[in-house]
């Protein structure tokens, strides 16, 4: 099916942290042929819930600029029924990106990831959670400068990849073309210690066994150790 990678194969990886002269942190990352300009900024409140508590949030927002894909998408302002695939996706970047930090230690404040994709081909929320990620560090790198805490207060290292299968075929991080007519698509998400933080999909054209979800998770963990190398490159400087 691929011409130019082999299956467990994973795109061309490529990322600018500090991108932005305003935000608290941010990242600019290409992946394949996805575009995605991270940011993060901090406020000094919470949501409601947790106004009488010592415990800080952190938020995401993930959205699809209108040329990012091959027909215009109508922006979610603009809807009157709001995209819930971009709400889904908001969802799951704020709760991975929380398990990564001690609230604790961020009183009184939230730090928004603010994702927007310009280009997608596939993968984008894995993309998204990569850029936001690694802007969520420098966020908080940005408060320890400025003394709120003397040490970095995250718990564990994340990071994800896509896994398609068709035909019984694994195909790590497909691209749009592969994605969209496979028979199982998945997002994967584990720590550094190869734990799982999250896992999402399923069948899409027919069910699969327990044993070719064990494969894919083997494939995925493999992909997923690269991430981690890229990661560490880039934030251990």
């Amino acid at each position: 099916m691929r011409e130019h990678r082999k299956d467990n194969e994973i795109r061309k990886i490529e990322i600018k942290k500090n991108w932005s002269i305003w935000a608290d942190g941010s990242a600019w990352v290409k992946w394949g042929n996805n575009i995605i300009a991270v940011t993060a900024s901090i406020e000094n409140r919470v949501p409601p819930h947790l106004m009488k508590t010592k415990s800080g949030w952190i938020s995401a927002e993930y959205r699809m600029l209108p040329r990012s894909t091959s027909q215009r998408k109508k922006r979610n302002e603009n809807r009157i029924v709001p995209d819930g695939r971009q709400s889904e996706i908001s969802r799951l970047l704020g709760r991975v990106l929380r398990s990564c930090v001690n609230m604790e230690a961020l009183p009184k404040k939230t730090i928004w990831i603010d994702c927007d994709v310009i280009q997608a081909d596939g993968g984008t929320r894995i993309a998204s959670l990569l850029g936001g990620y690694i802007a969520l560090v420098e966020a908080l790198r940005h408060m320890k400068n400025n003394g709120l805490f003397t040490s970095l207060p995250l718990k564990q290292r994340i990071a994800g990849i896509s896994v398609a299968v068709s035909d019984d075929k694994i195909l790590v991080d497909p691209d749009y073309s592969e994605d969209s007519t496979a028979d199982v698509d998945l997002n994967i998400i584990l720590n550094e210690q190869g734990d799982i933080v999250e896992i999402q999909g399923g069948a899409e054209g027919k069910t699969y066994s327990q044993e070719l979800l064990i494969k894919v998770l083997d494939e995925a963990k493999a992909g997923i150790e690269k991430i981690f190398e890229l990661e560490t490159e880039l934030l251990d400087d």
